[in-house]
């Protein structure tokens, strides 16, 4: 009953906060750099924030840190606002990142403080440097997040199946993590509704308060699923992998053509890929094969040789990846 309300009031929602936005001219006007070519609002993550602040009331989490989490997403969507409105500048932006951060891992104590434990190593253990390391992991990944939004579904998409991935590496996962997942899943759903107008419902964006609020989410969820429930880190690595992959590849090519790395470009694979077919929906099915592939890879690793053999693998696939990626771009550009 919890899922059915949660979706009701999460469609409400999202039609208010779109008409409110029309209002207040909290809009994405077209441009050279973007594809889209109408005035759209790209308040979308903040709708889900207030979604969230929802769901702390009617879940009952009795694990608090789910709650924080919750409440620290609402709080950086807030700040991702604010950035769409005044286009922040990059040492703004990362200041604004870093103090819902710091609330989750110096506040909640959600923070990894080992990286797993291996045959013959042992456990791999942070010490004082957990925090910093947890901070650096949460940045890497609301920037990566960041970096994926920028065709219609693309970022949606993949949070969505990296948390369906947690689910599917542990079917005897926690009840109240799962219900958690599901939770913060349903307004992402009903977003994509919204993204791609579907039922003629207005067109909506994330803005970087969605992109911040799903990069920032998914960093802490996954942190909670290996330190409170048990998922191998190992396993939540290949969950996250093109995510990261793709981060990291538009970033050493940037640098290798001398170009600066925070200034947007359209260099991303969604773009890519969206310049041979012209269809969002082909792109992001794509996407969704090239992400599915690699999780299951690694799923498929990981049950054969292992937790370090899997962790090994990822980080010996990314030279594949970027040649892989390397030869997308000269196929495509035939």
């Amino acid at each position: 009953m919890e899922y059915i309300i949660t979706s009701v009031i999460s469609l409400i929602i999202f039609i208010l906060v779109g008409r409110l936005s029309v209002k207040f001219k909290l809009l994405d006007k077209p441009n050279k750099r973007k594809i889209h070519k109408i005035v759209t609002p790209y308040t979308g993550g903040f709708a889900i924030a207030l979604i969230y602040v929802f769901i702390i009331f009617i879940s009952d989490f009795s694990e608090k840190n789910l709650n924080s989490l919750l409440v620290g997403a609402f709080i950086i969507a807030i700040f991702g606002l604010m950035d769409d409105k005044y286009i922040l500048n990059v040492g703004s932006k990362l200041i604004f990142q870093l103090l819902p951060i710091i609330y989750l891992v110096f506040y909640s104590k959600i923070l990894l403080n080992d990286l797993g434990h291996y045959p013959l190593i042992g456990g791999l253990k942070l010490g004082s440097f957990s925090e910093v390391f947890t901070i650096l992991c949460v940045y890497f990944l609301i920037n990566a997040s960041n970096y994926l939004d920028g065709l219609d579904g693309v970022l949606a998409s993949n949070f969505l199946i990296s948390l369906f991935a947690l689910i599917c590496f542990n079917p005897n996962i926690n009840a109240e993590f799962l219900n958690f997942i599901i939770f913060i899943s349903l307004p992402i759903l009903i977003f994509l509704f919204f993204n791609y107008s579907i039922f003629n419902l207005m067109k909506m964006f994330l803005g970087d308060s969605g992109s911040f609020l799903l990069g920032y989410t998914l960093s802490f969820t996954m942190i909670l699923a290996y330190t409170n429930y048990g998922i191998d880190i190992s396993l939540i690595v290949w969950s996250l992998s093109f995510l990261v992959y793709e981060f990291l590849c538009v970033n050493i090519f940037r640098l290798a053509n001398n170009k600066p790395i925070f200034k947007p470009s359209m260099d991303h694979i969604h773009h890519i890929i969206f310049k041979n077919n012209n269809s969002a929906f082909k792109t992001n099915i794509c996407l969704i094969l090239i992400q599915i592939s690699l999780i299951m890879f690694g799923y498929a690793v990981y049950k054969l040789f292992g937790d370090i053999v899997s962790v090994i693998s990822f980080v010996l696939f990314f030279p594949i990846f970027i040649f892989l990626r390397i030869f997308l771009i000269k196929k495509i550009n035939f």
